[in-house]
């Protein structure tokens, strides 16, 4: 039964228990409050009976704190944390307590232009704010929370393609050469991403026991989680207990064997390219040792991830095939294998000259008047 306090501009007051918290709300009237309790009732009656709550009344910082807690259970945690880190700084602030069901489409758009214009968040960025709500509110949708996807509506942003460099022969030694002088370590490491064509979190993950000397073999299957700062046993979109063969390539194995002589880390549990003190090589560590090889190399231009499109394009002019590559870098189809491999039509350049293709076509010379001289 509702409470009297007198004295009070409004004397009834209700209390509650939600979720383990006590709630209470004061009327001025004594029916009012008779009918906001009979209301809790009915409520709580209806989550006891497995039913829903009314849709105007299911708020997105609840519906979100079940939601992260489920993908904390069902999906690796360094990339939870991030979507957690996202829902607390960015969009709980401004909808949390608001029913999902008032959020409108373009309320978020709002808030994904003031991500990228106002905080200068890239494009990339923007699309993965806007990708962490969509799969929020699509199992939401799922669940009956709400009646449609308010981020359906909003079309991901065309992302800006980056440069897509491949180093030649020359430019291979010269950046090794770099990495050399940085650090025998950060030369290894080099080696296995210009020869596993493995990813920077992976290879830097490698350990010795990830060698099948006899079968020449490099099982790639341990990445570095940024998010926890340490290795996990997974890879990238195959989850705990995938992996990627690569084979033992004669110029990998020489390098290793030299590295193996100029270090004590040579336990199968420790990593190839350990540092002297041990342990495996952070990427941001990396990073900026990369940054100036390639600046020492003269090589501009190429990001980390262009070492893995090196392999690939070097894989192909070798004389292996697409499907044969999408094994080895451990893609899911040839298609996502084909944009890392660059076209190479030398032979028809060569065929040109061979031919003397256009040699029977006179000169023609034009002057910077508009004439032409013959």
């Amino acid at each position: 039964m509702p409470q009297y306090r007198e004295g009070r501009k409004a004397p009834w007051m209700v209390q509650w228990r939600d979720m383990g918290k006590v709630k209470t709300r004061s009327f001025t009237r004594k029916q009012d409050a008779i009918e906001f309790e009979g209301k809790v009732q009915i409520d709580r009656q209806r989550v006891k009976a497995g039913l829903a709550a009314p849709l105007d009344e299911i708020l997105l910082i609840d519906f979100a704190k079940r939601w992260i807690r489920k993908r904390y259970a069902e999906m690796p945690l360094g990339t939870v944390k991030n979507d957690d880190s996202r829902l607390k700084n960015f969009w709980l602030p401004r909808f949390g307590v608001r029913p999902m069901q008032s959020i409108s489409t373009a309320e978020v758009l709002e808030a994904l232009d003031e991500l990228q214009y106002e905080m200068k968040k890239t494009v990339a960025t923007r699309n993965r704010y806007r990708a962490l709500m969509h799969k929020l509110f699509q199992d939401a949708f799922m669940e009956g929370k709400v009646l449609v996807n308010p981020i359906s509506r909003i079309p991901l942003k065309p992302e800006p393609i980056k440069s897509k460099q491949v180093l030649s022969w020359e430019e291979q030694g010269r950046y090794l050469e770099a990495l050399r002088a940085e650090g025998i370590h950060y030369w290894m490491l080099g080696q296995l991403l210009l020869w596993t064509g493995a990813r920077i979190c992976s290879a830097n993950a490698l350990q010795f026991q990830d060698i099948d000397w006899e079968a020449s073999v490099v099982q790639v299957r341990r990445l570095e989680d940024r998010a926890l700062g340490e290795v996990v046993e997974r890879q990238k979109g195959k989850g705990e207990g995938g992996e990627t063969l690569v084979p033992l390539f004669p110029r990998l194995r020489d390098a290793i064997d030299a590295f193996r002589s100029e270090t004590k880390w040579t336990r199968p549990q420790d990593y190839i390219a350990s540092k002297p003190e041990g342990g495996f090589i952070p990427y941001d560590t990396f990073k900026d040792v990369h940054r100036r090889a390639i600046t020492e190399a003269k090589v501009t231009r190429v990001t980390i991830h262009d070492l893995r499109r090196t392999f690939a394009t070097n894989a192909e002019r070798a004389g292996y095939s697409k499907s044969e590559i999408k094994d080895m870098l451990g893609h899911s189809t040839v298609l996502v294998t084909e944009r890392y491999t660059k076209k190479d039509i030398s032979h028809l350049v060569e065929k040109g000259k061979r031919i003397g293709f256009g040699a029977g076509l006179q000169d023609v010379v034009v002057s910077i008047t508009g004439g032409a001289k013959r």
